[in-house]
């Protein structure tokens, strides 16, 4: 069996104070591409970093980009995949690009300077990697966090209703808690598996150590400062304390899933990353790895299939809804409950009523550019599922937001005991869950891109990536 061979790089891809002057002028001419006013005006509390690894056996070189983004857009993915392979002539399927999912990240875009200059970046971090690829050795193991995360969304019924602070209007409906105590106790599911790998130079030191972890980080959102949230912080911690170590971090099926202390402080990120890494280091040791290592990277295209648009009068009815909460807005500057029922929708209580209105305003353009497409079917949206797998280690790649319930069903399903869905990968195409919680609707299924998605698609995407890792 040939040789095993891994690199690894990190590069910075913070803003410069240009782009947070030219932003501030932009935010003052009312040009908003979020939801807050101040968002990412007013500087870089912690760096964001492109962390990059590379491993190669014999012929086959695969690259793992991934980055402190919020999301990672297909023209991004796209351009990067399409320098490398000039480079080295590398396939699709060799190369996996990714995000954190930090919802303190600036905006980036395909025609703008910064984003042009982040997929530079990337290309930059490969290069880098690729120049110090040294023999290695490979293993993994499991730890655990019970209590970093939670589910967030909680059935409203009648013996919990007064408790959780809803309506008996909203009965019926979801309630999307920021509270973790609360949401905790509800009894939502969650995957407390931290996913450790390590990959060692031949004398035994660790190179690099990724880490595979599921939940939103989202202790701050659309902050007026760039940081790469918890997710930052534990890496940090990692190299820290590791010397010679280039750590990654991978995002897991989190659909639905938060890290305690949404809407909270740089303080809350640090103290939750630290414990992340503090697990990762507490099972560090434990990790057996060996040179004789086994590889795959597949890809293949699937799909997304959308439900039929609604009925006009459906339609007329959630406009109804957004026009009664906006109307209210002014009055009850507080009140954070949109709808009834199914079509409950509790905005965050962190964002200012202006911040709250938008919310609404976005999918009230939504509606009004559906109302003459009722019954209407969207094509299916093309989507990519991806597996790089070193031995018993298998990251499946995909786009979607996944909800927790069938990241878990992907790992028990698997035949590798390291299988870590992946999820931001390529592209961000939204939340995917299981049929039993679109029918309960709420905030995650309340949008459209253009259509809502199908309840069949779940089960399909399971089956494909399953299919997909298979030897």
């Amino acid at each position: 069996m040939a040789m095993f061979e891994a690199g690894a790089a990190t590069v910075d891809i913070s803003p410069d104070d240009e782009w947070f002057r030219a932003r501030r002028e932009k935010m003052a001419h009312g040009s908003l591409d979020g939801y807050r006013t101040d968002s990412f005006t007013e500087g870089v509390a912690e760096p964001i970093w492109v962390r990059t690894l590379v491993t190669r056996q014999g012929d086959k070189l695969m690259v793992l980009i991934t980055a402190d983004l919020v999301s990672v857009q297909p023209w991004l993915t796209a351009r990067v995949r399409e320098e490398l392979g000039h480079k080295w002539g590398l396939e699709r399927a060799q190369i996996a690009v990714t995000c954190s999912h930090t919802h303190s990240a600036p905006p980036y875009g395909e025609n703008e300077p910064y984003g042009k200059w982040i997929a530079e970046r990337m290309v930059a971090s490969v290069q880098a990697a690729v120049a110090n690829l040294e023999p290695a050795r490979i293993g993994a193991t499991h730890g655990f966090c019970n209590n970093l995360s939670y589910y967030e969304r909680i059935p409203i019924t009648r013996e919990n209703v007064t408790q959780i602070g809803a309506d008996p209007k909203h009965i019926g409906g979801v309630k999307h808690s920021r509270d973790y105590i609360e949401a905790r106790a509800a009894g939502g599911p969650v995957d407390p598996q931290v996913g450790v790998v390590r990959i060692d130079r031949t004398d035994g030191t660790p190179k690099v150590i990724l880490v595979h972890f599921t939940a939103h980080p989202a202790i701050e959102i659309e902050p007026p400062y760039v940081s790469p949230d918890y997710v930052g912080f534990a890496m940090k911690r990692i190299q820290r304390e590791v010397p010679g170590v280039v750590p990654l971090f991978c995002q897991g099926a989190s659909g639905a899933i938060n890290i305690n202390n949404i809407f909270g402080t740089l303080e809350h990120a640090k103290h939750h990353g630290e414990a992340l890494a503090g697990e990762v280091l507490r099972v560090l040791d434990t990790i057996e790895t060996t040179d004789t290592v086994e590889v795959t990277c597949v890809s293949k295209l699937s799909y997304l299939e959308f439900s039929p648009v609604p009925s006009q009068e459906i339609i007329d009815e959630e406009l109804a809804i957004c026009r009664a909460y906006i109307e209210d807005l002014e009055e009850h500057p507080d009140n954070v409950w949109v709808g009834y029922g199914r079509y409950t929708i509790n905005l965050p209580t962190g964002f200012p009523p202006d911040a709250r209105r938008r919310m609404v305003e976005v999918r009230m353009e939504q509606l009004e550019n559906l109302r003459s497409k009722s019954g209407h079917l969207f094509p299916p949206l093309p989507v990519e599922l991806q597996v790089f797998r070193w031995n018993d280690i298998a990251l499946i790649f995909n786009p979607f937001e996944l909800f927790v319930q069938l990241g878990l069903e992907v790992k028990r399903r698997s035949p590798y005991r390291y299988t870590f869905p992946v999820c931001y990968s390529s592209d961000c195409v939204g939340y995917v869950g299981p049929a039993s919680e679109i029918a309960r609707g709420g905030y995650h299924f309340a949008y459209f891109k253009p259509g809502r998605y199908a309840p069949s698609n779940a089960e399909r995407i399971v089956k494909e990536m399953i299919a997909l890792v298979k030897p």
